[in-house]
């Protein structure tokens, strides 16, 4: 009888070695794969890379915009300095100029759009990388706001008869949507015990926009006599922008 229990224990033991696989004491690594599992990631090694610095001072010389400054990247250089208005990379240079006693100065003239109205101007300089990840970011320097004139009308000529106007200028912009020309006078009235005062009149009108540059007129009628005028036109533009006046005056005969 004890010849047959240990002769079971013994099938029992051999049957549940054979139930665990022969491989999994020699299991195979996961930290080849595409996607390791955490314990095979250890700590991501440090970046190094600097990011650049400098300065930027903008000059507006009305039809262009000047940038001055320094760039540097203590991981080398020279650098490369942008300039981009409203969103697009117009110019730009190396930062390679003298500076004290180093050479990283810059000096980029761009020139600004040719419509009125506001442009955004942004000065950046690239990232110079030394290698390492992540990889530092480029740098804005600066940026600021420059406003293009809507060219305003010139050469304003005024001529009168008895109670008519004749208004003659020369129309300098491409992009307006038209013209406020304006007069004002002073007219005497009397009230109703015959003493005289003076009292400012005036009238505005709004002209359509001249189909690219050129002469322009108009012409009004219907104005007490022997009466000084002042006048003046200036072009308007959609989003509120308007040009400098043209101005001038002329008196009706009586």
């Amino acid at each position: 009888m004890r010849r047959q229990i240990q002769a079971a224990l013994a099938t029992a033991v051999l049957s549940a070695a054979a139930l665990v696989p022969a491989s999994a004491a020699h299991a195979a690594s996961r930290c080849n794969d595409p996607v390791p599992p955490p314990s095979c990631v250890g700590e991501p090694p440090e970046s190094t890379d600097d990011s650049p610095v400098g300065t930027v001072t903008f000059t507006n010389l009305g039809t262009a915009v000047r940038a001055t400054g320094w760039a540097l990247d203590p991981d080398g250089g020279p650098l490369q300095v942008r300039v981009a208005i409203d969103g697009t990379i117009v110019g730009g240079t190396t930062a390679n100029l003298p500076n004290g006693t180093k050479n990283n100065g810059y000096d980029v003239t761009v020139a600004l759009p040719t419509m009125p109205g506001d442009h955004h101007v942004v000065v950046s300089v690239a990232n110079w990388p030394d290698g390492t990840t992540p990889v530092a970011l480029n740098r804005v320097l600066g940026f600021t706001d420059v406003s293009v004139a809507l060219p305003g009308p010139t050469d304003l000529q005024l001529s009168a008869g008895v109670h008519s106007l004749w208004f003659n200028w020369t129309d300098n912009a491409t992009t307006e949507t038209g013209f406020y020309l304006s007069i004002s006078w002073d007219q005497t009235v009397w009230n109703d015990k015959g003493q005289p005062s003076r009292v400012q009149r005036s009238n505005t009108w709004f002209l359509p926009a001249n189909p690219g540059t050129g002469p322009m007129s108009h012409f009004v009628d219907g104005f007490p006599e022997n009466t000084y005028y002042l006048a003046s036109v200036y072009a308007v533009q959609d989003g509120g922008i308007r040009s400098r006046a043209a101005t001038g005056n002329v008196r009706t005969t009586e």
